[in-house]
């Protein structure tokens, strides 16, 4: 029982390894994100958003819709940053 703990809880911190979390957070800051999406919304938005995939997609078509301009790779740091801030996603290793 005491590995099926550990590992579940190693699970996510090595999925995330590879995101820049405080380059994240200012990308989404300084895009002004909280514009167009409260915070207090990402609590409730399960129904909509209910796995990893789709919060890539969702961050994906945002940024794409709003001309930001980012790469592949800070979608998907800002992905994992609101995953590790608010949803709490389980991620496969090496998504």
């Amino acid at each position: 029982m005491y590995k099926l703990i550990l590992s579940a809880s190693l699970l996510f911190p090595i999925a995330n390894a590879y995101a820049d979390m405080n380059a994240a957070k200012q990308l989404f800051d300084e895009n002004d994100c909280t514009k167009c999406h409260s915070t207090e919304k990402f609590k409730y938005r399960k129904d909509k958003v209910n796995n990893f995939d789709k919060l890539h997609s969702t961050v994906a078509a945002c940024a794409n819709g709003t001309n930001v301009g980012w790469f592949e790779e800070e979608i998907e740091d800002v992905s994992s940053y609101l995953n590790q801030k608010y949803y709490h996603f389980k991620v496969k290793k090496g998504e």
